[in-house]
């Protein structure tokens, strides 16, 4: 029984390692194209068209002109997201690309929409752009609109009205990146699998080797730190070179585990017409498109398991009664 737990034990510690693979590349996916900063665009633009009579829509309305409010506010929300206090460094790698792809309004130079943003700011943000959220604010001078973003009170009249939908979009946004995220894992997984020859099956046949199994089980507190480091980078989009030096550096760790680990090796093939559907591999895009938490969550109860079970396989062993 033992054995079988260890078996299981190397087997996890692998698919975290697989699985640690993709993230990274996921991680650099994610930052290089800004998808947080898009999904939170898009969840600002949500709350406009809820809380401001500017960009509302009502029902029965054309469709040309619920694209046009749609669009209106967009815009806003990127001219909110955009202002300097918020906005984050420029990302090289972001430029690149979207002047390979020939976007329209960016600029060399230009800043990226931030992460993320809290309910205080974004109602300080509306205050100063003068975005009408129906919120009773308080009297200020004549012509003076822009200096409401000095008084408190405006400020709280405002975040008092956005505050019941600020949450929800959010919440929103957050589950549309994790959807496109996800896609973006089974896709990994599929190029790993089948481009690589990753075939679970044959990993599970190597485990049987004592010698490399233990060899495995020796590297899981490595493995963890691995996972524990990119779980501390994720969701902090750095410079372009900063993102790509990062990824390099985590992929070459990871890869040097896996060597060490002698469970399995990374055959990449020559042509896709080489590729073979075996049940190995179609079992190796399942379980890594469960992604690297899961199976962090799944080393940590069998590392538990093991400990408990060890000390009672010891004694049985020395001739002494199990308790």
């Amino acid at each position: 029984m033992f054995q079988l737990i260890d078996t299981a034990l190397a087997f996890a510690a692998v698919m975290l390692l697989l699985s640690l693979l993709i993230t990274v590349v996921v991680q650099l996916l994610v930052s290089t194209f800004g998808l947080r900063g898009r999904y939170l665009v898009w969840a600002i633009t949500q709350l406009l068209q809820r809380v401001s009579p500017a960009f509302a829509t009502e029902a029965g309305l054309p469709k040309t002109k619920v694209q046009e409010a749609d669009a209106k506010a967009k815009e806003k929300a990127k001219q909110l997201l955009s202002d300097p206090l918020l906005a984050p460094t420029f990302n090289v790698l972001t430029w690149v690309l979207d002047g390979v792809l020939k976007r329209r309004g960016r600029k060399v130079g230009s800043q990226r929409p931030p992460t993320e943003i809290k309910v205080k700011d974004l109602a300080q943000l509306l205050g100063y752009h003068d975005v009408d959220v129906g919120a009773a604010i308080p009297a200020v001078a004549p012509n003076a609109s822009k200096k409401r973003i000095l008084d408190p009170d405006a400020v709280d009249a405002i975040e008092k009205r956005i505050a019941g939908w600020f949450d929800t979009v959010m919440a929103a946004a957050g589950a549309r990146l994790k959807l496109r995220t996800r896609w973006i894992t089974i896709v990994g997984a599929s190029i790993l699998a089948f481009g690589f020859q990753v075939d679970s099956l044959a990993v599970l046949d190597n485990l049987s080797d004592e010698q490399i199994r233990l060899k495995v089980i020796e590297q899981i507190d490595d493995i963890n730190a691995f996972y524990q480091a990119q779980t501390a980078s994720e969701g902090q989009d750095a410079a372009g070179k900063e993102t790509v030096e990062n990824a390099r550096k985590a992929v070459d760790d990871v890869l040097k585990e896996i060597n060490e680990t002698q469970a399995f090796e990374l055959h990449r093939i020559e042509s896709w017409r080489d590729v073979e559907l075996t049940r190995g591999k179609l079992m190796t895009v399942l379980l890594l498109s469960l992604g690297a938490p899961f199976w962090y969550g799944v080393l940590g109860k069998l590392v538990g398991f093991r400990s408990a079970v060890k000390p009672k396989q010891e004694q049985g062993g020395n001739g002494n009664p199990n308790p």
